[in-house]
Parts: structure tokens; sequence; C-alpha cells
């Protein structure tokens, strides 16, 4: 399975989610990058996940594409679309070749981001296509363009939700940034808590000092934190109902 991750607006959570959130979700280990950046840098320590960074120019995007076809009927494999014209050039080289792919479309709490999102969605047409939630505090307050505002006479916008399978939820937190000074996941750090019994491995970390000990214990409770983030991300689809 291919799922691409799409907007065309940049600085709305494509990379945060495509990294940490749907690995998880999607159970994928390869993440493509459609940019110019380096990606080998930012997480390699992960064990989760095989990322690579291919630049916008047709011919490396369209190999990039012909790769995930050719590897997406044994693996899940992730595509990280640029912004502005780099998600409509993902998404026409897709069509041009008749790709099935599931799309992803994080949606920041940011009013002037909903016509963006309304028109790559039309782009996409009817492929599967999820909307995601993210980096809100509060979920009907940030996001008040959609679930309204009585205080301040708005109406709800609920409507737009019918123009995608499913949703998400991904709040605002530092653990993102957390994981990313790590060079690896949140989803790499939530498996550290559950390769060992805890009350076992406190007796080695005793043995190894006080200040082993705090060590591990903070990376212990971090473990955890992140595998909560992901469980509550995972619990949230489609729960948007319940906040009506």
């Amino acid at each position: 399975m291919i799922n691409v991750i799409v907007n065309g607006k940049g600085g709305v959570g494509k990379t945060v989610n495509a990294n940490h959130v749907l690995p998880f979700l999607t159970s994928s280990s390869i993440v493509v990058e459609i940019d110019n950046n380096n990606f080998s840098s930012i997480y390699s320590n992960s064990q989760q996940i095989d990322g690579k960074t291919v630049t916008t120019k047709q011919n490396d995007l369209e190999k990039a594409i012909d790769d995930a076809d050719f590897d997406g009927y044994k693996k899940n494999i992730i595509i990280d679309a640029g912004g502005g014209e780099d998600t409509k050039k993902v998404i026409k080289a897709i069509q041009a070749v008749g790709l099935k792919v599931v799309y992803w479309l994080p949606l920041m709490p940011d009013f002037e981001t909903i016509g963006v999102l309304r028109s790559t969605r039309e782009l996409i047409g009817n492929d599967k296509c999820n909307l995601i939630l993210s980096n809100f505090r509060d979920l009907k307050e940030d996001f008040w363009f959609i679930f309204g505002s009585e205080e301040y006479g708005i109406e709800p916008n609920i409507g737009i939700l019918e123009h995608f399978d499913n949703s998400y939820q991904v709040p605002n937190t530092n653990l993102f940034g957390i994981a990313k000074a790590y060079k690896t996941t949140i989803w790499d750090l939530a498996l550290i808590h559950t390769g060992y019994n805890l009350e076992v491995i406190k007796k080695e970390w005793r043995e190894q000092g006080r200040e082993a000990y705090h060590k591990n214990m903070q990376m212990h409770r971090l473990s955890v934190a992140c595998d909560r983030l992901l469980r509550q991300i995972e619990e949230s689809k489609n729960q948007i109902e319940v906040c009506l």
C-alpha cells in the first residue's frame, strides 16, 4: 500500500506526520520525501523507518513513484510531498500512471489553510483520502472554522468532513521535537519500554549507579509518553462526532 501525504500549502505538518505518525498508523517502513532537503541526517537513528529524499525534478519524481509502485505490493510506503506546486506535481504524476494510493491531508488550526485544503482535495478526485487535524491544543476552539463558535456567532462548517474517508487528531506536543533531537521517531521511542520488564530491569539500572538510574527512568517515561500519544491518535479515528 502506498500512502501519500499532501497539501498545497507548506508548513502544515506533512513531514512531522509522515515520519512520526503515519509509519505507526500504516505499518510503513519506507518514507520517500519529495523535496530538496536531506532526510538521512534528521532521522538517522530510527530503526523503524528507512527514509530517502528525491528532488522535485520531473525525472526523479517519476522514478520515485515507479519505485513505490514496484515495491508497494509487498511493503507499505509513505510519500511525503512538498507544499505548493510540489504537491500538484506529485498528485498529477500519480494520476498519470493510474496508481492507486491513499492520500492524507493534514490541516493546521489556521483559517487561511481551509481554502488550500479544499483545492487539494478536489485535485485528488475520487481516490481515498484521510484528514489529519493537527497541532491543536483544544480541538473545538482551535478549529473554530470547522466546529463554529457560539461566542462569536460562527456557524459550524462540519460539511467539509464529508469529503474525507477518515479523520484523525494529532494534538500539539513537544514529543515530535524531542524525538527529532534524538534523530529518531516517536514510534522508535515508544517501542523502547516494550522491550523489557520494568521491575526486572530496574535491578540492572540500580547496579549502574544513581545517575544512570535516573537517566534510564527518564527515557522510560519518555517512551511511555510516546506510546500513549500514538495510541491516542490511533483511537481518535473518526471520533469527531463525539466532540460535536
